[in-house]
């Protein structure tokens, strides 16, 4: 079942909400940056709860600041000195984190009013934007698909782009979990699984060094299932987790990326992409929208690594009219009873 109503105004327009619903997971999402605001799913007892943070009304959205639940764009994650070089030049993109760009500027997909239409045998909602030259300082019309799906216990999200220019694309969901269904309650005790050897350790500001370090021996190592807590991460003066994972495996290939488990609640999260890294973050600056405490939600992040479009040896986000972009995350959720 599809249905609409309306949540508020953005941008001197009407929001609408879309809750999708089947007999395993109730999801309900925002034309305002395709942004999930509710994930209601079962615990092992059978009890439905939400496990996405939200906001309570379209006020709490336009005052966000951690892009809670938002699909973020053109280019997720940081781009070093918010600018890039390809074939065309060096472009100067819309500094949005001190002297860097970060998931699409100042005025990103997330903040943005996207068209959409519903396929209610298919339990399918389609979103569309139009990006134009010059949009953040990108270069190129852009023209990006967001597709939605409920099947069974899964929720099935694909991201396609067109560019009529050479260009960066990088698209990813930007939703916080926490499968305890109790937000008062933090994320430190979940088990966390991810198939990754090596991270793309930053600087002080958060940018890739361009190493790839092994996990081994280190406090990034979720190559086993072990609680997200950590003495030395979650002490002063860190911060917790904010770090992208290398994944295994070829790119373009649907893999399995982390698993996500709740020992109290019994909730598990798996999450497959074909985008080569995860960005982990537990949240630490949660508290910045004075709404939820930090390490009250966990975001993974299914993306190209961050500022690739400067790193000759990283993936790429480059797109351009014989490269469309393409990009599909699958997140299955079930029950375990250990």
């Amino acid at each position: 079942m599809i249905k609409t109503e309306p949540f508020g105004r953005a941008n001197e327009h009407s929001v609408d909400k879309i809750t999708l619903s089947n007999e395993h997971i109730t999801l309900s999402l925002i034309n305002y940056g395709v942004r999930t605001v509710e994930l209601k799913i079962a615990d092992r007892d059978g009890k439905s709860e939400n496990i996405a943070l939200n906001y309570p009304d379209m006020e709490g959205y336009l005052k966000d600041t951690s892009f809670l639940g938002a699909t973020c764009g053109r280019v997720a994650n940081r781009t070093a000195n918010h600018r890039f070089t390809n074939l065309s030049g060096c472009h100067e993109l819309d500094a949005n984190d001190g002297e860097h760009h970060l998931h699409g500027g100042s005025e990103g997909f997330d903040k943005r009013l996207w068209q959409y239409e519903i396929d209610h045998d298919a339990l399918r909602v389609t979103f569309t934007l139009h990006s134009p030259d010059g949009d953040m300082g990108y270069p190129g019309n852009c023209d990006v698909r967001a597709t939605i799906q409920l099947d069974h216990n899964q929720i099935i999200t694909t991201f396609d782009a067109t560019c009529d220019q050479a260009s960066i694309i990088n698209l990813t969901d930007h939703s916080y979990y926490n499968l305890t269904g109790d937000f008062s309650q933090t994320i430190l005790e979940h088990e966390l699984w991810i198939a990754a050897d090596h991270i793309t350790p930053t600087d002080g500001t958060l940018i890739p060094t361009g190493i790839l370090q092994p996990v081994t021996d280190t406090p990034f190592d979720f190559t086993a299932p072990r609680s997200v807590d950590h003495p030395s991460q979650f002490t002063a003066p860190n911060l917790g987790y904010d770090v992208n994972y290398c994944l295994r495996g070829p790119r373009h290939q649907v893999q399995m990326a982390c698993q996500l488990y709740d020992p109290a609640s019994g909730r598990q999260l798996t999450l497959y992409t074909t985008e080569p890294g995860l960005q982990l973050y537990t949240g630490a600056y949660l508290s910045n929208d004075k709404i939820y405490g930090k390490f009250t939600g966990i975001a993974l992040e299914p993306q190209t690594y961050p500022n690739s479009a400067n790193t000759d040896h990283f993936p790429s986000p480059a797109i351009s009219p014989d490269t469309p972009y393409h990009h599909t995350i699958r997140m299955v959720f079930t029950t375990r009873n250990d």
